[in-house]
């Protein structure tokens, strides 16, 4: 006698998705998302709460021929300085170093213009989600379009990318990077490690970062963030 699986259970496509956040339960709940909203697909999750786990899982993946269609990073994720990772921006960019065609959604409970300007312009994610603006419907929503490259902002991060725009004057992916990395600690000295370019030409740029967002130009970089998160920089 012969037996046949359902039409829909043949059919299924396996989808390897990873997801990193540092909260477990808030992975928990994206994989409960996931599991209701693509029910047709066969799914395999990758649950990392760290860069470095989810570093290691990516390539793992790779070396094992394994692909990773779907990757959703937090934004705000704990700093990993000896793999050069400041956030979930750093750590994206990295995987996509090594899976270029996966599906990336970057989800921020903040609504930083530097961080966003650099998600936009370095990792061309197939969304950007603020995470005031999720709920079970929404997220759902988000994913299959994304799996149909659909690109989607949600409104929070179109709203700060538009005052972003108005206030970011001359300012481009380096002063961005700049601006960001002075925000999480890092000294001037260490920029070029992380930055690619010399510390003269930092220090150029950082003059005339200070002379936009400073008065006169004069100030420490406390004074420096501080301003920089009053017109929503960071």
């Amino acid at each position: 006698m012969n037996y046949f699986l359902p039409q829909h259970r043949a059919m299924q496509k396996e989808l390897n998705i990873l997801i990193v956040d540092d909260h477990p339960l808030i992975i928990d709940a994206y994989v409960n998302i996931l599991e209701v909203t693509l029910d047709n697909y066969n799914l395999k999750f990758l649950r990392c709460t760290n860069a470095r786990d989810a570093l290691t899982q990516t390539r793992l993946n790779f070396s094992n021929n394994k692909n990773i269609e779907l990757a959703i990073f937090d934004i705000n994720i704990p700093q990993c300085e000896e793999k050069s990772i400041y956030d979930g921006c750093d750590l994206a960019l990295q995987f996509k170093e090594i899976f270029p065609n996966s599906k990336i959604i970057m989800i921020s409970m903040h609504s930083e213009g530097c961080i966003l300007y650099k998600i936009i312009n370095e990792i061309k994610p197939h969304a950007i989600l603020n995470k005031s603006d999720l709920n079970l419907e929404t997220l759902a929503n988000v994913i299959e379009k994304v799996l149909n490259n659909i690109k989607i902002y949600s409104n929070t991060v179109k709203s700060s990318l538009d005052a972003f725009y108005k206030n970011k004057f001359n300012l481009d992916n380096i002063d961005s990077d700049i601006i960001r990395l002075i925000e999480k600690g890092v000294k001037t000295k260490d920029l070029p490690k992380h930055i690619g370019i010399s510390l003269s030409a930092i220090e150029k740029r950082k003059k005339l970062i200070k002379f936009y967002l400073l008065d006169k130009g004069k100030g420490n970089d406390k004074t420096l963030i501080e301003n920089a998160k009053k017109i929503n920089l960071i």
